[in-house]
């Protein structure tokens, strides 16, 4: 009776590319990015956004490396936890895996940056799929427009800190 059900829900990942130009600076929009701390301040479904663990820097430049990040989310009824492997390369990328989580089968993100003068070409790339299936189905329907909210306050906090930087100096 209920396996016609599963016709209702989406068994593919959810995948995302954009690039956007941002009239901020390279390295301001790529130091916004890897503030995993301060997710929780700006992006509005987080409530908890920190490192976990030591940095590991690479061993032939300490401008790039990896560690943990540990998330919390609450949007609407969905109110869950899981953890990310985040490496990066200075001012070149970002990327975010989930690791070992009940939340996701695959969560993989990629932020790669390009200096345009005063200014960054981000190119954005999501693939996510929940390990349940409810989740799945309500992300692949909302799931460009989750996608643009998030860089939409990733851009504003970007413009938020280079006006700060700008009245500093």
């Amino acid at each position: 009776m209920f396996k016609g059900c599963k016709l209702l829900f989406s068994a593919k990942p959810f995948h995302h590319t954009t690039a956007q130009l941002v009239t901020v600076p390279i390295d301001l929009v790529y130091s916004t990015v890897l503030d995993v701390p301060s997710y929780s301040r700006f992006l509005p479904w987080c409530k908890r956004s920190q490192w976990i663990g030591e940095q590991n820097l690479c061993e032939s430049s300490p401008l790039c490396g990896n560690r943990m990040a540990s998330l919390a989310v609450d949007f609407k009824i969905f109110k869950e936890s899981y953890t990310s492997n985040v490496s990066f390369e200075h001012c070149r990328y970002i990327k975010a895996v989930a690791a070992d989580s009940d939340l996701f089968d695959t969560l993989d993100t990629v932020w790669e940056f390009k200096s345009q003068g005063d200014n960054t070409l981000i190119d954005f790339y999501i693939t996510f799929k929940f390990h349940r299936e409810l989740y799945q189905a309500i992300s692949s329907s909302l799931g460009h427009m989750l996608t643009a909210t998030m860089l939409e306050h990733f851009v504003k906090e970007c413009h938020r800190c280079h006006r700060r930087q700008r009245l500093t100096q």
